[in-house]
């Protein structure tokens, strides 16, 4: 996914995976897609797939980083 997005400001946020079924050993295929690039936050997705049936599908938040944000003191 940091190759599909490839922009090097943008690091990654958060990072889900969901397996569909387990993998066998064996090639398989991983697809990337840059479901939308923000001003601030890309997402993409990667399907990992083998012989025509989907493995696994993960999903990744990448964004530059923030500035921390100051805490407000109580009275």
């Amino acid at each position: 996914m940091i190759a599909g997005l490839n922009d090097a400001v943008r690091t990654p946020r958060s990072f889900t995976i969901h397996f569909a079924s387990p993998p066998a050993d064996g090639p398989c295929e991983v697809r990337v897609v840059q479901e939308r690039k923000g001003r601030s936050l890309a997402t993409l997705s990667a399907r990992l797939e083998q012989d025509g049936k989907l493995r696994a599908l993960a999903l990744g938040a990448f964004s530059p980083p923030w500035p921390a944000q100051e805490i407000a003191a109580g009275p």
